[in-house]
């Protein structure tokens, strides 16, 4: 599903301020098929969860679009930045034959984010929700490490070196 074009530019962008990044996205609807799962998701555990069934299945649909990036790999498929235990328990719904909710919203970045940026949009939205646990921040934090240093990974989380450290070395422990 491709966005309108005006002399190169994809048209009815909006600026989305999450921290220190900034994407331009646009909302559509997307087919459940043409969205894949993004394979570094720092959450952990189970995504099936009953209870988000239901309240998907009585909102009649998501109450909040998924946030999607154009997948680098597959042409027409798009990557879960932030969405993917909605993503997983609608997919849910449809193989019981609720086919209303494989037209999904979604909030589409105008590209394909590096993997920092992407860590970033990821960590500021949970931090807002206040949604990740401990060993999701262990895992960030330890990927975080890898891509960009500790310096940076310690102001991205917005914690002390020592404590970066501290979650690095429970996660490389687990």
């Amino acid at each position: 599903m491709n966005k309108p074009e005006k002399k190169g530019r994809v048209i009815g962008l909006q600026e989305r301020p999450l921290g220190s990044t900034v994407l331009r996205t646009y909302r559509t609807k997307i087919d459940i098929d043409n969205i894949v799962p993004n394979l570094m998701q720092p959450r952990l555990g189970p995504k099936e969860d009953e209870e988000l069934q239901r309240q998907i299945d009585a909102n009649e649909g998501l109450f909040e679009p998924l946030l999607v990036e154009p997948d680098p790999d597959v042409d027409g498929k798009y990557r879960i930045i932030d969405g993917e235990r909605r993503w997983t328990n609608s997919q849910i719904l449809v193989s019981q034959g609720k086919e209303q909710y494989r037209s999904v919203p979604v909030e589409v970045t105008d590209r394909t984010l590096t993997d920092e940026e992407r860590l970033r949009v990821w960590i500021y939205i949970h931090r807002q929700r206040k949604e990740w646990d401990a060993k999701e921040k262990e895992m960030v934090a330890y990927r975080l490490v890898e891509l960009v240093g500790r310096a940076s990974a310690s102001n991205i989380l917005g914690v002390s070196l020592r404590e970066l450290d501290k979650l690095v070395e429970v996660f490389e422990r687990s």
